[in-house]
């Protein structure tokens, strides 16, 4: 299997994972400081569903401070309903995005 369709396959187990989640576990804590599993979902989305200009704008509005652009986005992003989120990862599991410079 090659690296791209091992991706999408993991990225289908996760939507198939999250669909079984109650409200509370999308809203407890992760792993990641101040996160919770919802904000970390929409973190996951911020790369197919934000183009390059946007990030550009959103890195100068936050003084090229990464974490601070992700942290909002995955916030802004996490009030989306559960199903939508979901929705984006499925329509998304073939995606080739690449972190910027990667």
């Amino acid at each position: 299997m090659n690296l791209l369709a091992a991706i999408a396959d993991e990225r289908r187990g996760l939507a198939d994972m999250l669909e079984t989640f109650s409200p509370e576990q999308w809203d407890h804590p992760s792993l990641c400081q101040g996160w919770t599993n919802r904000c970390v979902v929409a973190h996951l989305t911020m790369g197919v569903t934000t183009s390059m200009p946007k990030t550009v704008f959103e890195m100068v509005k936050a003084g090229f401070d990464f974490n601070k652009v992700a942290d909002r986005f995955a916030r802004r992003e996490a009030q989306k309903p559960t199903a939508e989120l979901i929705d984006i990862l499925r329509r998304n599991v073939e995606h080739k995005f690449k972190p910027p410079g990667a």
